[in-house]
């Protein structure tokens, strides 16, 4: 089991949150919402997003602050009994193995497309695990200590790479504001909804906060630091580059980047800083989800967590390499992305609401 010392503090959660949801969509949202919407207002809809994200997220901070100490694999056996809390652990558990089958397989192919064109992607994904389980033994404050050196260093290269590419924008190309009304804001909240896939992980990181009174404002904090990114970023995409070809560009913040060189610059192709900093960003959600699937499992059994780091590998390997072609792949990211919608839309509201009419807590345990 985890030691009891293993600890984090406030802004520790807020750089765990910050990171896992920076890992899903600072390349590929502005495209998802282009062609969804078909209108400029992305960055409307990742406003929106941000809102709706904190509040399910209150969901499942005021759920876990019930049961301090406790993550969801504990405190769903004391809500819906053992049989139905297991079931419930079961799903979660299957729902992150995918989360990191698929966070895993995607940053090998983004590392086979651009760096690695002939390194095999079962050798990547491999070298990844090996880190990954490093990490993960260490229990979650070693985790957080290193999203802390990961996250200012994200920030600082991403807004450095978007400020040299204001000289392409144009506020024309986000005119007009809602010239086709609010519907296509709800057209887009799905896509955006993805971008913030990993809001679930404040049902574990709660249980080893300090102060988890405190969940609320790390909650608040990690999710602010996210929609600020995502914010920049359509408004720079959207505003370099109209809508409609932002919907044909695989990678369109790469294609921002790209589009602007400093000549004789120890750096020219500065856009592989990019890539770079969205890879470890999905290495980071990688190892979080390595480490609540051994979480849940260990406390699902009764095991040794530690043994569970390693048994749940082989399996995630398998997820990650199932996929036959990058169609297949996104088709992945759809059955994670419809559990996370099910998960936040129905699981946890639902137990924090037969929490408060029965009056559940963990003091009465």
């Amino acid at each position: 089991m985890i030691r009891p010392n293993d600890r984090i503090t406030t802004p520790q959660a807020a750089v765990i949150l910050a990171n896992i949801l920076l890992g899903v969509g600072i390349l590929t949202l502005p495209r998802f919402l282009a062609d969804k919407m078909e209108t400029p207002d992305g960055w409307i809809t990742v406003i929106v997003g941000g809102i709706l994200a904190f509040g399910f997220g209150l969901i499942m901070v005021k759920l876990s602050q019930r049961f301090p100490g406790k993550t969801f694999f504990e405190y769903s056996q004391i809500i819906a009994g053992k049989w139905i809390g297991k079931l419930l652990n079961l799903i979660l558990i299957v729902y992150f193995a995918l989360f990191a089958g698929f966070e895993i397989r995607d940053m090998s192919e983004i590392i086979n497309y651009l760096f690695l064109e002939k390194t095999p992607k079962e050798f990547i994904i491999l070298v990844f695990m090996c880190v990954a389980v490093y990490l993960t033994a260490g229990g979650i404050s070693s985790i957080a200590r290193l999203f802390e050196f990961i996250l200012p260093l994200t920030l600082v290269i991403i807004i450095a790479s978007y400020s040299l590419s204001l000289n392409l924008f144009e506020l024309e190309n986000l005119r007009p504001v809602l010239g086709m009304g609010i519907g296509p804001i709800f057209k887009g909240l799905p896509e955006t909804w993805r971008a913030f896939a990993g809001i679930e992980t404040m049902l574990f990181v709660t249980a080893y906060m300090s102060r988890p009174e405190k969940a609320s404002k790390a909650l608040l904090a990690g999710i602010s630091i996210s929609v600020f990114v995502y914010l920049i970023t359509m408004i720079v995409v959207l505003g370099g580059i109209p809508y409609q070809q932002v919907a044909t560009l695989t990678w369109p913040a790469i294609s921002i980047v790209r589009s602007y060189e400093l000549t004789g610059f120890f750096l020219e192709r500065y856009e592989s800083l990019l890539i770079v900093v969205r890879l470890i960003q999905v290495f980071t959600g990688f190892v979080m989800y390595l480490y609540i699937v051994s979480l849940g499992l260990s406390h699902t059994f009764k095991q040794s967590y530690y043994r569970y780091i390693y048994a749940v590998l082989p399996v995630i390997f398998i997820i990650a390499m199932y996929p036959k072609s990058i169609n297949q792949v996104k088709a992945l990211g759809d059955v994670v992305g419809s559990i996370f919608f099910g998960v936040i839309g129905l699981i946890a509201p639902i137990l924090l609401l037969i929490t408060v009419l029965r009056k559940i807590s963990y003091a009465q345990n």
